[in-house]
C-alpha cells in the first residue's frame, strides 16, 4: 500500500496500518474466518481469537444481539451480510457478549475489500 506525502510515496503494510488505528479493527476471509485483528479488537472482545479457525467464522464466536436485545444469528450479522452481499454496511449498532459475561455496545462499519483482480 502506498501513501503519497509531500516528499515521496511511503510504503505502509496492512499490519502497520491496523496496529496504528485507534479503534478496534479486523479482517475476515470471504468465507468469514478471522484472518487479522488489532489490539483494540482483542480488548473489545475480551479475548484473542484464533486466526483462520473455522470456529471463528464471521470474525468472532461471541454472541451478538441487536440493540433491543434480540439475539443475532451469525449469518444475520452485519459482517456476514457484507460478505454475502458484497456491500458495505455502516453505523450498525450491535451488542456483543464477552467471555467474562460483560456486554459491549458497538457501532460497526463493514467494508468489503477486493484485490487487483476484483475478487472479494
Amino acid at each position: 500500500m502506498l501513501f503519497k506525502t509531500d516528499t515521496a510515496p511511503v510504503a505502509v503494510n496492512f499490519d502497520m496500518l491496523l496496529a496504528a488505528l485507534p479503534t478496534p479493527a479486523y479482517a475476515c476471509s470471504p468465507d468469514g474466518r478471522l484472518i487479522q485483528y488489532n489490539e483494540h479488537a482483542a480488548q473489545l472482545w475480551g479475548r484473542r481469537p484464533a486466526l483462520d479457525d473455522p470456529a471463528e467464522r464471521f470474525c468472532g464466536s461471541h454472541a451478538m444481539f441487536s440493540p433491543d436485545g434480540t439475539p443475532l444469528a451469525r449469518d444475520a450479522s452485519w459482517m456476514a451480510r457484507a460478505l454475502r452481499e458484497d456491500t458495505p454496511y455502516g453505523e450498525n449498532e450491535v451488542i456483543i457478549a464477552r467471555p467474562d459475561g460483560t456486554q459491549r455496545t458497538v457501532l460497526s462499519y463493514v467494508t468489503p475489500v477486493h484485490d487487483a483482480q476484483g475478487a472479494l
